[in-house]
């Protein structure tokens, strides 16, 4: 049940809960088996329960959103575990926290620290993980209450009005970009990246000129600067085609084409005759980095997984997509 559950054999208790509607747990060996009033279970409603990507997924949200810091008692009453499940999630978080320079703080509690741009994108990579695709266009995310529906509904149309200026993107990286145009908040204590693109700075700039219009809120220098950052580094850097464009991420585009080339020589294949080929990797590594799955359902732990960013030497990338 600990291996199935994805949890401490401590958390792995019906004694009471079960004895309470007069059903008992007996073993024999190693098995074990329920006896007494069993017509009652089809009555019996359990409680909430959450895999392990799921729990790590919602406290991580709760600790990017809370003014509080969040104590051991309050994680355990709200996903029912044990103390030890607690310990190891908030391990699997920080750990996971350090590829994107943010500390995980246990003063009182826990919380998360570090930069506010750090903060904002590792919650809007979590946010776009969480959400899947066809609940984000019909706005089905309540359960996320950091994202205002009006101004994420405002944000995707504006988005996709200018989209093309982008190229061909991927659905999930548009909806990472959408949900990072909604949580621009003008808190200030953004950091201002030097080089940015003029194509990502327009691009930006039509963005919030026009959110700014619609929602009647003021957008700062900062927010621009910033969103328009990150779009020079998820997508317009990041051409398949190399054009002479500023800031042009041409260590990328080399990466993935030494990846096909080691792969045909040891394969004896000419991969490179397959046009289609670079297109697909280059796409899917792109988003898986832009994008990265941040806590996997422990399925995905395999040479998949685990290869999706192979031939990706820079160390930047590799910690980001959890290789090391």
């Amino acid at each position: 049940m600990a291996g199935i559950l994805q949890v401490s054999s401590r958390t792995v208790d019906l004694t009471t809960s079960l004895s309470a509607k007069g059903i008992f747990i007996k073993k024999e060996g190693k098995k074990y088996f329920l006896s007494g009033q069993l017509d009652i279970l089809s009555d019996f409603q359990a409680t909430e329960e959450y895999t392990p990507s799921q729990r790590q997924t919602l406290l991580t949200y709760e600790l990017l959103t809370e003014e509080e810091a969040v104590t051991n008692e309050q994680v355990k009453e709200r996903f029912l575990v044990s103390n030890v499940t607690v310990i190891q999630d908030v391990a699997i978080i920080e750990k996971r926290l350090k590829d994107f320079d943010l500390v995980l703080s246990r003063q009182r509690g826990y919380s998360i620290t570090g930069s506010l741009a750090a903060k904002r994108l590792f919650l809007a990579i979590l946010l776009a993980n969480s959400i899947a695709i066809q609940e984000f266009w019909s706005d089905e995310y309540a359960q996320f209450g950091i994202l205002e529906s009006t101004v994420i509904h405002l944000a995707r149309s504006i988005f996709e009005a200018h989209q093309d200026i982008l190229g061909d993107t991927d659905s999930k990286l548009k909806e990472f970009l959408i949900i990072l145009l909604g949580l621009a908040d003008n808190r200030g204590g953004l950091l201002a990246p030097i080089n940015v693109s003029k194509g990502a700075l327009d691009f930006s700039q039509k963005m919030f000129a026009e959110l700014a219009k619609k929602t009647k809120r003021f957008y700062n220098i900062q927010e621009i600067i910033y969103f328009a950052n990150i779009v020079d580094e998820v997508v317009l850097k990041r051409r398949e085609v190399p054009l002479f464009r500023e800031k042009f991420d041409s260590e990328f585009y080399y990466s993935i084409s030494q990846m096909i080339d080691t792969v045909a020589r040891f394969t004896k294949i000419d991969f490179f005759k397959y046009k289609l080929l670079f297109k697909f990797l280059f796409n899917h590594i792109r988003l898986s980095l832009a994008v990265p799955i941040l806590f996997p359902e422990s399925a995905t732990h395999n040479v998949a997984y685990h290869n999706q960013c192979v031939g990706i030497e820079n160390q930047k990338y590799r910690s980001i997509c959890g290789m090391d």
